[in-house]
């Protein structure tokens, strides 16, 4: 069963982390949203107060738990906000899910995993999987460096130190499935021009996992949709750009969500 934090009343918003990275990043956001929506911020199964899906890890398993914990808290139809891999989550429950997503935030998320990225999601793969634990500088250090931009390191070594933390937040060998589950998940693009959401996206120049060229592929099938590329930022824009991130989920999900509520008024 996931452990789903609801913060608020309104809309609903749900909040999915990436593979590996804390629900807790999104904290800032939560309480500027709060007052006008309701968020829905789980731990995925294996993180935090989350158990492990039963059986193989696997994108539809993942999916079952998140519409349950949905449906069991009467929230049947959200907007989503997705980061690296809850991007690829959000995008799934919009297209095939038992509820009904009407918009989508995405950050450095995709709907596909090309060669290149397939290649280095394959990488940290070989290298997680006979670990028992994290503690590994040099792991611990290559994965900073892999998911913030230099200039981020270099100006605020703070930042790295957060960022290799998420390697804490799941065993490697856990980490390592779910990451093989990503991989061994169905290619979204084909139904992704079927979506009637309202869809905005950010990526960072620099991110290796979710490249720009993954979010512009899904932009440019949706009407309607709008991308921001963020110059010299990796994948962890919370600590790359945390203001402008910021602002821009906040006046996205302002601009997505205010249609439905005049609807309902």
């Amino acid at each position: 069963m996931i452990h789903l934090r609801v913060t608020g009343g309104g809309a609903p918003v749900l909040l999915l982390h990436g593979a590996p990275s804390p629900i807790h990043d999104f904290k800032p956001l939560v309480g500027r949203l709060a007052r006008r929506q309701r968020l829905l911020w789980p731990d995925l199964p294996g993180y935090g107060y989350s158990e492990p899906v039963e059986g193989k890890t696997s994108i539809a398993r993942v999916q079952t738990a998140i519409e349950d914990a949905l449906l069991a808290v009467g929230a049947q139809e959200v907007a989503v906000v997705g980061f690296g891999a809850g991007g690829y989550r959000a995008l799934s429950l919009a297209i095939g899910g038992r509820v009904r997503v009407t918009d989508l935030v995405l950050l450095g998320g995709w709907a596909a995993v090309d060669e290149q990225a397939r290649a280095h999601f394959q990488g940290w793969i070989d290298r997680l999987r006979p670990l028992a634990d994290a503690k590994d500088e040099k792991l611990r250090k290559d994965f900073a460096a892999d998911v913030l931009s230099p200039r981020t390191l270099k100006a605020r070594p703070e930042a790295g130190a957060e960022v290799a933390e998420w390697l804490d937040l799941i065993k490697p060998a856990a980490l390592a499935d779910e990451l093989e589950s990503l991989l061994a998940a169905r290619d979204l693009i084909p139904h992704v021009g079927a979506l009637k959401v309202r869809l905005s996206a950010r990526v960072g120049a620099l991110d290796p996992f979710g490249p720009v060229r993954a979010s512009e592929e899904i932009v440019k099938r949706v009407h309607g949709a709008r991308l921001e590329v963020v110059p010299d930022c990796g994948q962890a824009l919370f600590q790359d750009d945390p203001h402008h991130t910021l602002e821009f989920l906040v006046e996205a999900l302002k601009a997505q969500l205010a249609p439905r509520r005049e609807r309902e008024e």
